[in-house]
């Protein structure tokens, strides 16, 4: 017969066997948490939630927070922000399935007088996914919105106007974005929102140059010019 005394209470940790406590966490919490889900016993859960929060491990009690380490907002004044979800890399607007008017009000103009709402819709930064698409599912414009001198120089008057705030921030330099603009009736221009988050202090630009730009002509519906959303890609 052969026996060896080993004193654990004299072994030093291992650098290479790091990972050990954490394998061994997350089997006791798999195993706790089968029992608890026959059981349903408050001390299963107990145990599961400071395994996960002494081992920073996921369970059903525990999660992770992401907190930023730069603070965006230094003031006393919060913002809200929409932040859409955007599809895939790759993958196309037609992939959830809408018809042709809401491919339309995604890469145009879209009225704000709406059947389904009854009457004239206020546009504002609530603006969201859910009301352009019901939106786009009614009487399209007869005529978009025009910039003077195209599209295309207008997006250049944006570019300019915020060179020497996007210095600041090379993060965004050469990514693609969709602004939403309101259109009044009288050609005057507004920032909805942007479908990427941007720094507080860019927006704020963006939202003024917007509003500085020269009027467009308005969309119009039986002849008459009618306020509406015109949504570009903008490449910064």
């Amino acid at each position: 017969k052969y026996s060896k005394t080993i004193r654990l209470n004299q072994e030093k940790a291992v650098d290479e066997n790091a990972a050990l406590p954490y394998l061994w966490a997350r089997e006791k919490i798999r195993t706790m948490a089968d029992f608890n889900a026959v059981d349903n016993n408050e001390s299963y859960q107990k145990k599961i939630i400071d395994l996960g929060l002494n081992y920073n491990l996921l369970t059903d009690y525990t999660s992770f927070v992401a907190v930023d380490s730069e603070i965006r907002n230094t003031g006393d004044t919060l913002v809200s922000i929409k932040q859409p979800l955007p599809l895939p890399e790759g993958v196309p607007n037609t992939a959830i399935g809408q018809n042709q008017q809401y491919r339309h009000a995604l890469t145009g103009a879209v009225s704000l007088k709406t059947r389904a709402m009854g009457s004239h819709t206020r546009v504002d930064e609530e603006l969201t996914d859910d009301m352009v698409f019901e939106m786009a599912q009614t009487e399209q414009p007869e005529s978009d919105p025009v910039p003077p001198g195209g599209i295309e120089k207008f997006k250049k008057y944006i570019l300019d106007e915020l060179q020497e705030t996007l210095k600041n921030y090379p993060e965004y330099h050469h990514k693609t974005m969709r602004v939403y603009i309101k259109v009044d009736a009288k050609g005057n221009l507004s920032l909805i929102r942007t479908s990427m988050f941007v720094h507080q202090k860019l927006h704020t630009k963006l939202a003024e140059v917007i509003k500085n730009a020269d009027p467009w002509t308005p969309a119009k519906q039986n002849g008459k010019p009618i306020e509406s959303v015109y949504q570009m890609s903008l490449t910064m």
